[in-house]
């Protein structure tokens, strides 16, 4: 029963969750001028359009460097305006920086609100992307971006959360 019980309480500590708010996140040079926190929602400020990026540090959940999480999920609390259309859209990715080299590479896939399977992306809504990577946060530093596109002002994208998960 102890051995069952140590099992147990192994496989459901990888299976921690890792979460942001939009607004925690660092707005990259190029946003400067453009955005705005409501609470936690990032979204285009007054008239600006083009695109706004932010970037989400993650951090292991465990202490010992020697365990890693099973994540296999990143959900993105957002909103399209025109859903699956194109002037606006809300991107998330899940990105890795090699600590020796600085080599930077995208965690496919990533999450595209105007490919996403939501069922009504009008509206606020989450949606996600299942994927698979075997995480090592000894040589690898991990973040996500988010990424709003807006190509004029009539309507506003938004995002408020990130999280990554394990899920079936």
């Amino acid at each position: 029963m102890l051995i069952f019980s140590l099992l147990f309480i192994s496989q459901g500590a990888h299976a921690a969750t890792w979460s942001s708010s939009a607004s925690a996140c660092v707005p990259s040079d190029g946003s400067v001028g453009k955005y705005d926190f409501e609470d936690a929602t990032l979204k285009f400020s007054a008239n600006s359009t083009g695109e706004i990026l932010v970037r989400c540090h993650i951090t292991n959940p465990f202490d010992d460097t020697d365990s890693a999480p099973i994540w296999n999920t990143l959900t993105v609390g957002y909103q399209d305006p025109d859903a699956h259309e194109q002037a606006y859209q809300v991107e998330a990715k899940l990105i890795r920086v090699n600590k020796g080299t600085g080599v930077v590479s995208v965690i496919t896939p990533r999450f595209d609100s105007n490919a996403s399977t939501a069922p009504n992306t009008v509206s606020p809504v989450s949606g996600f992307v299942k994927f698979t990577h075997n995480y090592n946060f000894t040589t690898y530093a991990y973040y996500i971006t988010l990424d709003l596109h807006r190509s004029d002002s009539l309507k506003n994208p938004a995002v408020w959360f990130v999280k990554l998960s394990v899920t079936d």
